[in-house]
């Protein structure tokens, strides 16, 4: 039908199918044959849409370079379609089927113990009945961003990664006490680095968030810095209690937990952690966890469980976990451990509840402008030091791992100030140094005895 139509034409329009369709003539008698030349153009102009189409994909796939000399009818562009239909239904085929062996993948990693467990209806139905918990997961008492900087998150990540790490680990292993928990007496405390602390008060012996091993589940992640005496979770004894603030791997580790589940009595924990310890192998009847402003009794202490400014999460979905810091109260004794978190109207809230705190171990360190909300910035940790007015301050969460940008040593020389500049006496003990917590002579003003290292330990290295 169209050997009609053929014409004497140069190559220049040949080359171009658009101006070669504008500059043909019609005939002027018989419609069908004008619809089919309008049909002819119409391809055409379609084949010059998809080529403008594939050289916009051309840098994300391996296409026919443009210089093929391959023949293409005169209804379509020179040269060959870039991307060919069979060329596109296999890539398709392989994108698909790698995205589905990727998703599977995924989904078995995920389902590796070391991610924690999933909620069942009983603790769901809890969960549920939470002030605190809308919509599926659980919100700060104020909005908060995770992550609250300029950047975007991918940024963030890659400046984070390329981040200066001279300074965010000490030249040599850190100073430690060799711990000897049989002699330790009672009203003692020690740090074990980080936010791992061994209590012993009131007859009780109290693990506080212990971790002896990385703060990642990704291999050469989240290591620990080396010190001078090692030591681990083969020598705790036998605990009455093990107390975790929130479900971060710097907090909740799954090789310490399982090392540790038959030698613990109880475990406390905020609401929505006790699926991962129950998923470890722990028992349900030895698992008791708190909603905010929640207390728990145990022969000895009262454990409140106080807000923080914070998030939780193991995997990709956040916030199913509640997070939060822990009130101890003993009968002659105030103990506040703040857990992670941003400065937030709750200081002023727990001052409130409890004016008289003896310590206040206070998270200092892994902070990053991007993160200002939901960890204490230097300025922040001041602020809240304020508000609690403790009768003497532990600063905490550092000198184990290199979880932010800072120097290692800074949130330490920070603490320093802050406390010299509002007056709260400042303990700073070595790795496994014992502190003690007696009280001064009944009847004086309520006033601490902290036994801790004088020596600047951290100036050295």
């Amino acid at each position: 039908m169209l050997e009609d139509f053929k014409q004497p034409v140069s190559p220049e329009l040949r080359e171009n199918p658009r101006a070669y369709g504008r500059l043909r003539k019609f005939p002027r008698s018989g419609k069908r044959r004008v619809r089919t030349r309008i049909r002819t153009i119409r391809a055409s102009t379609k084949a010059n849409d998809v080529r403008r189409w594939e050289n916009s994909l051309r840098p994300f796939f391996f296409f026919r370079p443009l210089s093929s000399s391959r023949p293409c009818p005169k209804t379509c562009l020179a040269g060959p379609p870039l991307l060919s239909r069979r060329r596109f239904l296999r890539w398709g085929a392989g994108l698909a089927g790698a995205g589905v062996v990727t998703a599977a993948g995924a989904r078995a990693v995920l389902e590796l113990p070391v991610f924690g467990g999933s909620a069942s209806d009983d603790r769901l139905h809890r969960m549920a009945a939470s002030p605190n918990f809308v919509d599926g997961h659980f919100r700060n008492l104020v909005p908060v961003e995770v992550t609250a900087g300029t950047k975007s998150k991918p940024r963030a990540i890659v400046d984070f990664l390329l981040r200066d790490k001279s300074s965010l680990a000490p030249s040599g292993p850190l100073p430690a006490d060799d711990v000897d928990f049989a002699a330790i007496p009672d009203d003692s405390l020690v740090w074990f680095g980080h936010s791992s602390f061994f209590l012993r008060k009131a007859g009780l012996t109290i693990a506080i968030d212990p971790v002896f091993g990385d703060a990642s589940p990704v291999p050469g992640f989240g290591r620990p810095f080396p010190t001078t005496a090692p030591f681990g979770v083969d020598k705790l004894p036998a605990l009455d209690l093990v107390v975790i603030t929130h479900d971060h791997y710097d907090h909740l580790e799954y090789d310490t937990i399982t090392a540790l589940r038959d030698r613990v009595a109880r475990f406390v924990c905020p609401l929505g952690v006790g699926m991962h310890l129950e998923r470890w192998g722990v028992a349900p009847a030895r698992i008791l966890e708190a909603d905010w402003w929640e207390s728990i009794g145990v022969e000895g202490v009262c454990m409140t469980f106080t807000p923080s400014q914070h998030f939780s999460g193991r995997t990709f979905e956040r916030d199913t976990t509640l997070w939060g810091g822990w009130v101890f109260e003993f009968a002659d004794y105030v103990l506040y451990l703040s857990g992670d978190g941003g400065y937030g109207p709750h200081f002023g809230e727990i001052k409130r509840r409890f004016p008289s705190i003896d310590l206040a171990l206070l998270e200092d360190g892994q902070y990053n402008t991007d993160w200002k909300d939901i960890h204490l910035m230097p300025a922040d940790w001041r602020r809240a030091l304020e508000d609690l007015a403790p009768r003497a301050v532990f600063p905490t969460h550092h000198s184990k791992y290199a979880l932010s940008t800072h120097g290692w040593k800074e949130p330490i020389e920070h603490a320093q100030a802050s406390a010299a500049a509002v007056g709260v006496p400042l303990l700073m003990p070595r790795i496994g140094e014992v502190v003690s917590l007696a009280r001064g002579v009944p009847g004086k003003a309520a006033q601490s005895f902290v036994v801790a290292s004088a020596d600047p330990w951290w100036q050295a290295l």
